[in-house]
């Protein structure tokens, strides 16, 4: 559904050199190799972030495979906002650099390896 949603009102499919992958994550990002610009985490059950996403294994081998990674955490009560919090303490000792962004209910996390 995302993937057809950003088609057709972001025009991703028009974008050259994009590659959109649809794969589960987790295995995804612990098995492939290749290097990408930047890496989106946008990953719900329901209202929950899946628990593999706090995992260090998980989280190393984003570092290893993306120059960019951006996670998109809720963060609009306080189970959501400690959670988001524990995940940042975990990104400041795996990334060189994680800055904050707050959106509306969301948090986004941008993790890089050196300054834009």
């Amino acid at each position: 559904l995302m993937i057809r949603l950003g088609k057709k009102y972001l025009s991703l499919d028009r974008i050259p050199g994009l590659k959109i992958v649809q794969a589960d994550a987790n295995s995804y990002i612990l098995n492939h190799k290749s290097l990408f610009d930047v890496i989106l985490v946008d990953l719900y059950l329901g209202d929950r972030v899946p628990g593999f996403v706090y995992g260090e294994k998980f989280l190393r081998q984003l570092k290893k495979t993306g120059k960019s990674v951006i996670i998109n955490h809720l963060f609009y009560d306080p189970a959501k906002k400690a959670a988001a919090g524990e995940l940042v303490k975990k990104l400041e000792i795996i990334f060189p650099i994680v800055s904050l962004q707050r959106r509306l209910t969301n948090l986004l996390i941008i993790c890089t390896h050196n300054r834009v």
